[in-house]
């Protein structure tokens, strides 16, 4: 079999269905007013209305949706600046599971705080981020 750096539009497909009971349906609002400077019709996509303020819901919750019970039964460990570790954070709780983040320090203290509220284990760590890592 051979492996694939992207996914299919079947990907994307099952990927919509896995996430519609679970994140919020945000519009695409059209921003006129800079069209002329862009060259084109642009859209923008409120993601900050979703329950973890981030697009990064989508990915975290789909990817753990998509494990089997036994691949997530031990939990979820990972590492994040914030944005993504809320979102696994928002997953792990949704499922049930035991998740830990390792942060860097340099983390905004009110992502933290966010992360912890949803139940996450936080580790904070100072250091380059691909120490993180090891």
């Amino acid at each position: 079999m051979t492996m694939r750096n992207y996914p299919t539009i079947q990907d994307i497909r099952e990927a919509r269905e896995r996430l519609k009971p679970h994140v919020r349906h945000t519009p695409l609002l059209r921003a006129e007013k800079i069209e002329k400077a862009v060259g084109c019709q642009l859209y923008l996509k409120p993601e900050t209305l979703q329950i973890t303020g981030a697009f990064k819901i989508r990915g975290a919750l789909n990817k753990a949706l998509s494990l089997s019970r036994e691949e997530i039964e031990n939990g979820i460990i990972a590492t994040s600046s914030g944005n993504h570790a809320q979102a696994l954070a928002y997953a792990a709780k949704m499922l049930g599971v035991k998740v830990i983040l390792v942060l860097p320090i340099t983390t905004p203290k009110i992502k933290i705080e966010n992360t912890k509220a949803l139940g996450a284990e936080v580790i904070l760590f100072d250091g380059d981020n691909a120490a993180r890592w090891k």
